[in-house]
């Protein structure tokens, strides 16, 4: 069955509470979908963690030709699996003290 956006929410907001608990440091990616030629973000920051939230989507809306990264309307192939781990590797960098290559 699946969640609610509610639900979602709520278990993403537990995930950060134990973590923050716990001196780990969590990301969330805003869930993207390319539907009539669009890439649309299904999840965006709504439960307000912005040093936490990397926003895919936006990466996704600057390219070209888009739907060369999907598989179907909501997978990404390797090609769009790689833009979203540049995406992250980025972010973490941002939030550490480790010098890029």
């Amino acid at each position: 069955t699946r969640l609610t956006k509610e639900e979602t929410i709520n278990n993403l907001k537990e995930i950060k509470e134990f973590c923050d608990k716990k001196g780990i440091k969590v990301y969330f990616l805003s869930q993207i979908i390319y539907v009539n030629n669009n890439v649309e973000s299904v999840f965006d920051n709504t439960f307000s963690y912005p040093d936490t939230f990397i926003d895919i989507a936006k990466r996704f809306e600057q390219l070209q030709n888009p739907e060369i990264y999907f598989t179907d309307f909501c997978h990404t192939n390797v090609g769009g699996h790689k833009i979203i781990a540049e995406e992250i590797y980025k972010e973490v960098i941002r939030n550490t003290n480790v010098p890029e290559n």
